[in-house]
């Protein structure tokens, strides 16, 4: 029959070989086979497919990462606020740097030295980059708010201080560093304009690659010119720009380190080697006095709203000025998205008695015509909610904790039980009993 049918002729129905009959190892091999092959293609067309690659690939990459080239750790600038789209200077260097170089950005809005220092750490465990990028403005860790000559002084020294922590720690890592220099700032005024100047020469001499931010953008006075400013502490989409074009004589330095991973793009100076070895280190206090502090630094704070959307920080300070009230530190609450001042804030006054008096300020005409609003922060019920379920829990002699990542079939029961029991000599750690 196989050459009538090799013909061209149909075999009878009655003589062709049934599954039944035949070899039974034969006839399971070929389906083992059939189903190998159903579901090989079933995984090629998932693979293939567009929503399979996007699931495969984020399920790889947010599991373990692929290391990057260049780390960008910043602020909002560095963030394109702003800017619009991606016109912001720090996306314009990832274009220009090209495919093969990857960089990451995770620039946080806000930050100063000490947010950048949190987000450094992460960072660098987490993508291992060959060369960092640190970009960070001094008007986010308070200088446009100083007054008088000395403060200003002690915020740069604080603010060149946290570079150094942030440049020691990301060579720790074996990356190589680029700072971003200080740029201007729509609250500057003479003394602050100082400050950034040192600031901004004491960076160049440490030794490392640093994009000239300020003097292509300053006004001479360390503010923004009009037409490169979009709001007191951002430039728009052209002072952007010119952000990136200071960024240009150093990007065969930066492709380079990125590419060969070298330790320093240049030595350190003996300067910042001698800074760093003279750096105080910072008093050890317990944190019985840590949360003291925290609740005096609460009570002299007040709660303001009912600003105008332009409001600064100087003007703030300046206003509670009339009424002999000296502000140490005020806070302006902007929108996440937009950047833009809500027009509700936080002032923290010198002293207890300041902060009371101020509140008697609430209702008077702010630049003439808008009447603030001030109540106290209400933080002892923030303490008072905080402390009362542990006293509490204190004076009835138990303590309470916070239980996670039990089985779906745990009773109350079964934690009542005993507690954990180290596992006995001789027997497997995870045999408890």
């Amino acid at each position: 029959w196989p050459c009538a049918t090799w013909a061209g002729e149909a075999a009878p129905r009655a003589a062709r070989p049934s599954p039944r009959h035949a070899d039974p190892c034969a006839y399971r091999s070929s389906s083992a086979l059939s189903r190998f092959a159903f579901l090989s293609m079933g995984a090629a067309c998932i693979a293939c497919s567009r929503y399979g690659q996007r699931a495969l690939l984020s399920r790889l990459c947010c599991s373990w990462p692929e290391p990057c080239n260049v780390l960008i750790i910043g602020s909002s600038v560095a963030c394109g606020w702003s800017a619009g789209g991606r016109q912001g200077w720090a996306q314009m260097l990832d274009e220009a740097l090209g495919p093969q170089t990857k960089v990451v950005n995770e620039a946080i809005p806000g930050s100063d030295t000490r947010i950048a220092a949190t987000a450094l750490a992460a960072a660098l465990l987490r993508w291992k980059p060959k060369a960092v990028v640190i970009a960070l403005s001094a008007g986010n860790e308070g200088l446009p708010v100083t007054t008088g000559e000395a403060a200003a002084e002690a915020c740069a020294d604080a603010f060149l201080g946290g570079l150094e922590a942030l440049v020691a720690a990301a060579e720790r890592a074996g990356a190589a560093v680029v700072l971003g220099s200080v740029y201007p700032h729509g609250a500057y005024k003479a003394v602050h304009y100082g400050a950034i100047t040192r600031v901004a020469e004491t960076m160049r001499g440490w030794g490392r690659p640093v994009f000239d931010f300020l003097t292509p953008l300053d006004d001479g006075a360390g503010r923004w010119p009009e037409a490169l400013q979009a709001d007191p502490a951002h430039p728009n989409s052209e002072g952007h720009r010119r952000m990136f074009e200071a960024t240009r004589p150093h990007w065969e330095a930066l492709r380079r380190a990125a590419a060969k991973g070298e330790p320093n793009l240049k030595r350190p100076s003996k300067e910042f080697i001698a800074r760093r070895r003279a750096a105080p280190t910072e008093p050890q206090i317990s944190a019985e006095e840590r949360a003291q502090k925290e609740k005096e630094k609460a009570y002299r704070t007040a709660y303001v709203w009912s600003l105008p959307r332009t409001t600064t920080s100087e003007e703030l300070v300046e206003f509670f000025k009339t009424f002999e009230l000296n502000v140490v530190n005020t806070t302006l609450i902007c929108d996440r998205n937009s950047g833009k001042f809500t027009g509700i804030g936080y002032a923290e006054f010198e002293t207890q008695e300041m902060h009371d008096k101020a509140i008697s300020v609430s209702g008077q005409l702010f630049r003439g015509r808008f009447p603030i609003r001030l109540k106290p922060s209400e933080a002892e019920k923030n303490f008072a909610a905080d402390t009362k379920p542990a006293e509490v829990a204190a004076a009835a002699g138990v303590a309470r904790v916070y239980v996670s990542q039990m089985h779906e079939k745990m009773s109350e029961d079964d934690l009542k039980i005993s507690p954990y029991l180290p596992p006995a000599p001789g027997r497997h750690s995870d045999q408890r009993e």
